[in-house]
């Protein structure tokens, strides 16, 4: 993905609606730092002006990564940027009552919310939302369920091609 244009586009289907609890998780590799909020992976509402539920990356204070849902009007955002050019994995977690962000399975942010998700027949995009992300996307993980931190480092430590590098470097 260049961030220009690129993106994957998956048909709506009744498994994308998350009315529910879920989680949302994918590894990213960043290669420009953005200022604009580009989409990791987003399913829109119903008119298609902003988020369902979604995975964003960028902000106006530097890289970043972030969760929203848009019923409860939430978003959970990181505390320190995502290095450019490495791989990490992030994750957005809700539970129905607060929605936490994971990033290479470190708690990074959460918020309080409340409300159901809305249902909407608008696609999955994968590396797109107002601005289309520059780096790579792998391994993109949907549940309907909201899965504790150490399910993260079984993706982590278990991913095609990952597990190795910065992952698991806590210091």
């Amino acid at each position: 993905l260049d961030g220009t244009g690129d993106y994957v586009n998956i048909p709506d289907h009744p498994t994308l609606d998350l009315a529910g609890s879920f989680t949302i998780e994918a590894f990213v590799r960043p290669t420009i730092p953005d200022e604009t909020l580009a989409g990791v992976v987003v399913k829109r509402n119903v008119m298609g002006n902003s988020p369902a539920y979604g995975l964003f990356f960028g902000s106006a204070n530097g890289v970043r990564a972030a969760a929203q849902v848009a019923a409860p009007g939430s978003i959970a955002t990181a505390n320190s940027a995502l290095p450019i050019h490495e791989w990490s994995h992030v994750a957005g977690v809700w539970n129905g009552t607060t929605l936490s962000l994971y990033v290479n399975a470190q708690f990074a942010g959460s918020v309080n919310g409340t409300g159901p998700i809305e249902v909407s027949a608008q696609p999955l995009r994968i590396g797109t939302y107002g601005a289309d992300f520059a780096g790579e996307i792998d391994e993109v993980r949907i549940s309907n369920v909201a899965l504790p931190p150490q399910a993260f480092l079984y993706s982590i430590l278990f991913a095609d091609g990952f597990g190795t590098g910065n992952f698991l470097d806590w210091s």
